[in-house]
């Protein structure tokens, strides 16, 4: 798994959700965060823009799983 991050969204330290490459999504608030040798800060749409559909499904997927964790 992905080393801990702190988001700069809600505050919380864990591991995130998802992670592919550089793009992570938050375990609690469902943040995507871009997280590279500068730190960690909030993604933008150019930081996504290069992402396949497959892994903005992938992305998608583990926001949903947050929001709403019974559905399946």
């Amino acid at each position: 798994m992905s080393d801990p991050i702190s988001c700069p969204a809600c505050h919380a330290t864990g591991d995130p959700a998802a992670q592919l490459g550089s793009i992570a999504v938050c375990a609690t608030c469902g943040a995507s965060l871009v997280v590279d040798d500068t730190g960690i800060r909030r993604a933008t749409f150019a930081d996504t823009q290069a992402l396949g559909k497959a892994d903005l499904s992938t992305l998608q997927h583990a926001r949903a799983q947050i929001a709403r964790p019974a559905r399946r």
